[in-house]
């Protein structure tokens, strides 16, 4: 979708989806608050990237990497696990998603890096303290 307008109504749904998702996992007792966390953030970068995507183009293949890197920060600070290896693997494959998105012209470098920022950021910090 490469004009802003055209991003909305599906983000919106995802949105919609992803929140329909949480209600119902929140109501399964064995489900670890981890995954609801993520899962309540995801909601919460969809939703930001959303009504970012009313004034300004923002890279959501970024924020969805930067959501996973996030993700995994966070399961290394709360379980204390040792997965430098898989963080940088992430991480390098987040730049060449980042170096692609470029080339193919289909963002400016500011909206790659605010997106990966924006996913990483919410998602690390939502996981973390939920």
């Amino acid at each position: 979708m490469e004009q802003r307008k055209e991003r909305l109504l599906p983000t919106l749904f995802t949105c919609l989806f992803y929140g329909i998702g949480y209600f119902f996992l929140t109501r399964i007792p064995i489900v670890p608050s981890f995954i609801q966390g993520f899962m309540l953030a995801s909601i919460i970068a969809v939703g930001l990237a959303l009504v970012i995507t009313l004034f300004w183009k923002i890279s959501m293949h970024m924020i969805g990497f930067g959501g996973l890197t996030g993700a995994i920060l966070a399961l290394a600070f709360t379980f204390g696990l040792d997965i430098w290896l898989l963080f940088s693997i992430v991480v390098i494959i987040a730049g060449l998603l980042g170096s692609s998105r470029l080339y193919l012209k289909a963002h400016t470098p500011m909206q790659v890096h605010a997106g990966f920022l924006l996913g990483a950021c919410i998602v690390y910090f939502i996981t973390l303290l939920h």
